[in-house]
């Protein structure tokens, strides 16, 4: 098929690409959002920013069968070697929190499997990472950071995050659906 479509039409046969829907309304408030984010930072302000996030992990390897093989002479011999590739209902999963600023990245904070990141968990991972003082990684104390990124949405968060870190992106001012602005999503 593909040979056809580039010998014969001359054309490219492209795959279809999932992405973000995105109404007029979404992308109206979206560029008001940004405009008045680019108004009130500089690139200097900007620098001050720790810029968090969470992700689960799973502990189980992916594997696509279409791609990876075991080369072995009879099916018994890939079968000892791994060709069974066992799968679990609920795999076992990690959360990590992080943060990054361009000085460097905060430690890192691993959550157990289950627990629910709510207000009270989240405050205190903030209060834990943030308040904690000189990191190696960072070049100036964690404390000193009166900006963050955040994109937990509880009032409790919020309002701990305006009494401590004064200059603070709430979640309403961060344009929606804009999980490209964030750097964790590129740097660590």
């Amino acid at each position: 098929m593909k040979k056809i479509v580039r010998r014969k039409l001359k054309k490219f046969p492209y795959r279809l690409q999932k992405c973000q829907l995105l109404t007029d309304t979404m992308k109206k408030r979206k560029l008001e959002r940004c405009k008045r984010l680019l108004q009130r930072f500089t690139v200097a302000h900007a620098r001050d920013f720790v810029f968090t996030d969470q992700k689960i992990f799973t502990l189980n390897p992916v594997f696509n069968s279409q791609n990876m093989r075991i080369i072995e002479d009879s099916l018994a011999d890939a079968t000892a070697k791994g060709r069974l590739q066992e799968r679990e209902n609920e795999p076992q999963s990690v959360m990590v929190w992080g943060g990054v600023t361009p000085s460097g990245k905060t430690l890192l904070v691993f959550i157990e499997a289950g627990v629910k990141i709510n207000a009270a968990i989240c405050t205190d991972i903030l209060e834990k990472v943030l308040n904690r003082g000189p990191t190696p990684a960072l070049k100036e104390p964690t404390g000193a950071f009166s900006k963050i990124m955040l994109q937990h949405t509880a009032k409790v968060v919020q309002d701990w995050c305006d009494e401590q870190l004064p200059d603070s992106i709430i979640h309403d001012e961060w344009p929606s659906s804009s999980l490209d602005l964030n750097p964790m999503d590129y740097s660590v």
